[in-house]
């Protein structure tokens, strides 16, 4: 469309519910990035959020892709975080969605920011250091993807 040949990305944050405003941004994106805490109720709302992904595919936007999930607000030392990270690793193995590698951690910083009304980047924290971090690994990611697909035709042309 016009609008998606004047940006490399365009990035729809939604609340973390099923409601009209995620549906609508699932039929008009190309992928779904997962951003996940390392809890129960998150990990029990994946099954809901697949099936959702799923009937958006079957119904409005066949061509949606899952691109990963991302921990989110991690506490690293805590021993219930660690079991609940390793359930998320099982269930990323089960559906075949990736989990990027890093990991955002829990932090004030996000919460002082948002009651500055100013932007995360503008901390030295962690966690904007973390979330600097996974920018960084996700457009090599989609880097690497789009070299791939580079390839592919190339491949498919001779």
């Amino acid at each position: 469309t016009i609008i998606q040949s004047n940006y490399d990305f365009i990035i729809i944050d939604t609340a973390p519910s099923m409601n009209t405003m995620t549906m609508n941004a699932f039929t008009c994106s190309d992928s779904v990035l997962i951003p996940m805490f390392a809890d129960l109720f998150s990990i029990q709302g994946l099954a809901q959020l697949f099936n959702t992904i799923q009937a958006i595919q079957v119904y409005t936007n066949k061509d949606l892709k899952i691109d990963g999930m991302l921990i989110n607000q991690f506490q690293v030392n805590t021993k219930v975080n660690q079991k609940l990270a390793n359930e998320l690793a099982k269930i990323s193995q089960e559906q075949q969605i990736p989990i990027y590698r890093t990991i955002i951690r829990q932090g004030t910083a996000i919460r002082q920011q948002q009651v500055q009304q100013d932007s995360i980047f503008n901390s030295s924290s962690n966690v904007a250091r973390d979330f600097e971090i996974f920018i960084e690994e996700y457009l090599r990611k989609e880097k690497q993807k789009q070299s791939e697909s580079v390839e592919t035709i190339e491949t498919l042309e001779s």
